[in-house]
């Protein structure tokens, strides 16, 4: 499970990190190889944004002993993106074996079978180089939080995309309360992987809570996958369960972001708005409503 600011993930970093410090040297060598992991070193990336510099050093080794020696208090306090970067790597590496680790042998032996004998289309969905869309967009999508409304507002949230050993990978933040409904925050988190098949780009994603689940299906990418530039605009159809009444198909559109992951603004809006653009709206098929609304709006003001 990805790292999550919560009492139960900082006690389990701080039980890890003891069970590590009753072996002389174990932390310095932790410490060590964080800084050498590709994937380590892409998520820290992903965090800072494309306008600072790669850093050496992810974490030291005197900081994994502070945080061990002065026990879950200084834990908790410390810098969550540090604490994810070292709880991420101890789930997936068999070099520093604590209660985090996670090895692939405890996944169902029929699951090993079905990977055996359909390995040549398994493999087929991995084998494109995905790296072109990794960055992070602003995600566009019908909102439809509240009922009546369904048809009257776009929800944005940030979307963000990361390859890693073949691997493309995906988070989506829903964070924002709902000016229709502000009694009801909206904050959830979904991970998952991102897939080429049958020459369209698959989002696949399970939400941190694990009471949703969501796919995106995108069939329209610009410039085309394997141009040899980055993808700026994904276009295509998602499947949600967000208002828990059964999942509901609407179109969706990513926008490659030119602001950093922490200044994408999320939430409700209704058009007509700056952040809604006509072409957005068009590729959403909001076209109609950008046509009522500013027909509104403009009539308020003659």
């Amino acid at each position: 499970m990805p790292w999550q600011e919560t009492d139960e993930h900082n006690q389990k970093l701080f039980d890890a990190l003891s069970t590590l410090a009753r072996e002389k040297g174990a932390l310095e060598r932790l410490a060590g190889a964080i800084n050498a992991d590709d994937r380590a070193q892409a998520s820290d990336r992903a965090r800072q944004g494309s306008k600072h510099k790669p850093r050496k050093t992810l974490i030291a080794e005197s900081t994994l002993a502070r945080w061990q020696e002065e026990g879950l208090g200084r834990v908790s306090n410390a810098q969550s993106h540090k604490k994810r970067i070292v709880f991420e790597f101890l789930e997936r590496s068999a070099d520093f074996r604590t209660e985090l680790f996670r090895p692939l042998s405890g996944l169902p032996a029929g699951l090993a079978e079905f990977t055996a004998e359909h390995r040549e289309h398994i493999a087929g969905a991995f084998s494109p180089d995905l790296a072109e869309l990794d960055g992070t967009y602003r995600m566009f999508r019908p909102a439809r939080l509240v009922s009546g409304l369904r048809h009257a507002r776009v929800k944005i949230s940030r979307l963000q995309i990361q390859t890693s050993g073949g691997v493309t990978r995906y988070t989506e933040l829903q964070r924002f309360k709902d000016p229709d409904s502000p009694n009801f925050p909206v904050d959830r988190t979904d991970d998952g992987l991102v897939l080429s098949m049958t020459g369209n780009i698959l989002f696949i994603a399970i939400s941190r809570d694990g009471f949703h689940s969501g796919i995106h299906l995108a069939s329209f990418a610009h410039p085309r996958l394997g141009a040899g530039a980055p993808i700026r605009r994904l276009v295509g159809v998602t499947l949600d369960n967000e208002d828990g009444a059964g999942h509901r198909v609407d179109r969706f559109l990513a926008s490659r972001a030119s602001e950093t992951w922490d200044e994408i603004e999320m939430g409700v809006f209704k058009p007509p708005h700056d952040r809604l653009a006509h072409d957005i709206l068009e590729a959403l098929d909001f076209a109609e409503l950008e046509a009522c609304a500013a027909a509104a709006f403009n009539s308020r003001w003659t």
